[in-house]
C-alpha cells in the first residue's frame, strides 16, 4: 500500500509551522507493508509517522544535513512503533519505506532497517535554468552502510527500529470496507536508472509483490521543480533466474554490469569463495545479486579450484571474499594465489572470525600477508552482547532452580541476587566485550579488561585495563576478581588455551565463566574438572574447540553448564549485517580516493 503525505509546504502552512529554511519544494511519501490490505491501518501508520517527524523537521532553523534528517526518521520511527503498540492495529512485521523530497534532495529509506540513500538531481543549467536532459548522471551517496558518510551516520543510525511480532498476530484495526488510498496511481512509470537502482535496492526486499510498479506522481505536484521527472516506487520480484542461477547450483559468472557509478572510476572483480548449493550460499548468491553496490563489479563464485578455472574472468580478480558459513574453504585461496598474487589488493572474510584464514596466507608468505584483510567485525557484536547477559542473568537469578520448582510445583521464596555492584572481567576486549561492557556499566556493574596490547580503542569503558605484558599474574588477577569473566579472544596460536587451569583454579566459588570468542581459547578439560567439583558457580559455553560438540562429551552431563550450539550470533539478520559490512567495505575499495583500509584485521592477534 502506497499513501501519499500531504505535500510539507501546505502541511506546514496549515499548521503554522512554517519550514523557514526551505524555498524550495518538500514532501514526503511513506510505502506500508506487511498490515494485511488494511489500509486504514496503512494510513494511522503514515498519519501518525508525518505527526511525529514534521516538527522536529519545522523546528529547524536551517537546512538539516543528511545524517541529521536521518536521525529524525530514526525518531519518528521510534515514536510511531510505541504508538502502533498502544493502539487497535496489532503491529505484526509491519514494514515501512519512506521517500523524502526536500528541494534537489531526495531521501530513500527502507526505515525498518534505517537504509537510506541520498539521491542529488543534476542541477539546472544556464541562465534560463534549464531542466537537465534526463541522460544526467544523479550523485547517489549510501548514507547507511558504505562510504565515508556512512561510516560518519554509524552512531546515528541504529538498525532494526521496527519491533517484530510474532508472525500471525491478531490485527484488531481492519477498517472499512471502501477505504480508498489516495494520492497513488498504479502503471508502468519511468525514472532516471540511477534512482531506480536505489528505489530497487531499497524497497526491493518486498518480493511477494511480484512485478508490480507503485507510481507515485511525485514531481508533477510540485510547481517548482523544472525536471518533470515521475517518481516511482519499483518492486520487481527477485529474478534470480536471469542471473544464472540454475537448479541447485550457480553459473561462475553471475554477474557482468554495465554502467555508469559515481563510487569508482574502474571495474572490481569480486571471486567469492563459497559453495552455492548450501542455504547459506544460496543466501549470499542473492545478496550479491540484489546489491547496487555490485553494480559496476564482476562476480564469481565457487569453492574447488576447478570452479575458478573455467571463467574468464580469473585473471582480473582484484578481491577475495571469503564465506564460511556458507562452506567457504580458505585452502582454495592457497590454490589459486600463484594465478592472482600479482593483481588480488583485498581480502575480506564475510565472518568475523579469521582463525582458519591466516594461517593460509601465512603459509604463502610475505606477499600474501601484504594484501589488506578484513573481516565482518561488528556485525555480530550486539548478538552476542545479548547472550553473555542473558548467560549472567541465567546464573544470577538462578533460573534453572526456578524452572525445577515450577516441575515440583515448590513454592520456595528464596533470595534473588543482584548483578548490581558485582564485577564483570573480560578476557580479550575487542568489538564484541565493549559492546557487553556498555550493557554491564548499564546494570551497573564494575569491568575489567585484560587486553594483548596498548594503544587499542575502547579502554573508556574498563574501569581498570591490564595488558599481556603486565605478566602472567595480570590475566589471573581478572579472573580472580570477577564474578563474570568473559572470553571473548579470537583463535589462533597466541590465544590457544588462553583460559586454562591456572586461570580456573583463582576463581570465586561464585563465579560464572562465559566463553563467546573462540571454542580453542579455553582448556574445556581444565573448565569441566572445576564444574564438576563445583569450584565454580557455572559456566556458559557457546563455542566449542570441536564443533559440533561430540555426543560422547562429558560437557552435555554438566548441570552447571549453560550451552548452545554456537549459533549465539545466528539471528534473523545475520546475512544482512554481515553483507552490509561488505557493501561498506566495497564502496571504500570502489571510491576515486582509496588507499588503504584503516581498519584491517591485526593478523598479530591484536585484541
Amino acid at each position: 500500500m502506497a499513501v501519499m503525505l500531504p505535500e510539507l509546504h501546505r502541511t506546514c502552512h496549515l499548521l503554522k509551522q512554517p519550514l523557514l529554511f526551505m524555498d524550495r519544494p518538500a514532501a514526503m511519501f511513506l510505502l506500508v507493508d506487511g498490515l494485511r490490505e488494511s489500509s486504514a491501518a496503512a494510513a494511522f501508520c503514515a498519519q501518525r509517522f508525518h505527526t511525529f517527524f514534521l516538527p522536529r523537521l519545522s523546528s529547524r532553523q536551517d537546512e538539516p544535513e543528511d545524517f541529521e534528517l536521518v536521525e529524525m526518521v530514526n525518531q519518528a520511527i521510534e515514536d510511531l512503533e510505541k504508538s502502533l503498540l498502544d493502539s487497535n492495529a496489532r503491529y505484526a512485521g509491519c514494514g515501512l519505506a519512506l521517500l523524502l523530497v526536500l528541494g534537489q534532495r531526495v531521501l530513500v529509506a527502507n526505515v525498518g532497517n534505517c537504509r537510506a540513500v541520498m539521491c542529488t538531481p543534476p542541477k539546472p543549467s544556464g541562465e534560463g535554468l534549464a531542466a537537465p536532459s534526463p541522460k544526467d548522471p544523479w550523485k547517489i551517496r549510501l548514507l547507511v552502510g558504505g562510504g565515508p558518510s556512512g561510516q560518519a551516520l554509524a552512531d546515528v543510525v541504529k538498525l532494526e527500529r521496527l519491533r517484530r511480532l510474532k508472525e500471525y498476530a491478531p490485527l484488531d484495526f481492519e477498517g472499512k470496507p471502501g477505504d480508498v488510498l489516495s494520492g497513488c496511481s498504479v502503471g508502468p512509470i519511468h525514472m532516471p536508472g540511477p534512482v531506480a537502482r536505489v528505489m530497487k535496492r531499497s524497497f526491493g526486499l518486498w518480493g511477494g509483490w511480484g512485478a508490480r510498479v507503485l507510481g507515485i506522481l511525485g514531481w508533477s505536484c510540485f510547481s517548482h521543480l523544472s525536471t518533470g521527472w515521475i517518481c516511482a516506487f519499483a518492486l520487481p520480484r527477485r529474478d534470480l533466474l536471469a542471473r544464472g542461477v540454475a537448479g541447485q547450483g550457480v553459473s561462475n559468472d553471475i554477474l557482468s554490469r554495465s554502467g555508469s557509478s559515481t563510487l569508482s572510476n574502474d571495474m572490481a572483480v569480486l571471486a567469492f569463495i563459497a559453495d552455492t548449493t548450501t542455504p547459506n550460499g544460496k543466501a549470499l548468491v542473492q545478496l550479491v545479486t540484489e546489491t547496487d553496490a555490485t553494480e559496476t563489479s564482476q562476480c564469481i563464485f565457487g569453492n574447488c579450484l576447478e570452479d575458478f578455472t573455467s571463467s574468464p574472468k580469473l585473471a582480473e580478480v582484484d578481491v577475495l571474499v571469503l564465506a564460511v558459513f556458507a562452506g567457504g574453504n580458505p585452502q582454495v585461496i592457497a590454490e589459486l594465489w600463484p594465478q592472482l598474487k600479482a593483481q588480488v589488493r583485498w581480502i575480506h572474510s564475510l565472518a568475523a572470525g579469521v582463525d582458519t584464514l591466516v594461517p593460509v596466507l601465512q603459509q604463502l608468505g610475505d606477499e600474501a600477508q601484504a594484501v589488506p584483510l578484513t573481516n565482518a567485525k561488528g556485525a555480530f557484536s550486539r548478538s552476542l552482547a545479548e547472550y553473555a547477559v542473558a548467560a549472567m542473568m541465567h546464573f544470577n537469578k538462578q533460573i534453572t532452580r526456578l524452572q525445577a520448582n515450577r516441575v515440583s510445583r515448590n513454592w520456595e521464596k528464596f533470595i534473588m541476587n543482584e548483578v548490581h555492584g558485582k564485577t564483570c572481567g573480560f578476557i580479550g576486549f575487542g568489538d564484541i566485550a565493549q559492546h557487553t561492557a556498555r550493557l554491564c556499566r548499564a546494570l551497573g556493574l564494575q569491568v575489567l579488561a585484560w587486553r594483548n596490547r596498548q594503544g587499542l580503542p575502547g579502554n573508556d569503558l574498563a574501569d581498570r585495563v591490564t595488558y599481556a605484558s603486565d605478566g602472567p599474574q595480570a590475566k589471573q588477577e581478572v579472573f580472580e576478581q570477577s564474578d563474570f569473566v568473559i572470553c571473548s579472544l579470537p583463535g589462533g596460536e597466541a590465544t590457544y588455551h588462553a583460559c586454562g587451569a591456572a586461570e580456573f583454579a583463582v576463581m570465586k566459588p561464585t563465579a560464572v565463566f562465559i566463553s563467546i570468542g573462540r571454542g580453542s581459547c579455553v582448556d574445556e578439560t581444565a573448565l569441566l574438572e572445576v564444574l564438576k567439583s563445583k569450584k565454580i558457580l557455572g559456566a556458559a559455553l557457546d563455542v566449542f574447540e570441536k564443533e559440533p560438540l561430540s555426543p560422547e562429551s562429558p560437557l552435555w552431563d554438566m548441570e552447571n553448564l549453560l550451552l548452545s550450539p554456537h549459533n549465539a550470533d545466528l539471528t534473523p539478520t545475520y546475512m544482512s549485517q554481515t553483507w552490509d559490512i561488505f557493501v561498506q567495505k566495497l564502496t571504500d575499495f570502489r571510491s576515486p580516493n582509496f588507499t588503504t583500509f584503516k581498519d584491517q584485521v591485526d593478523k598479530s592477534c591484536g585484541y
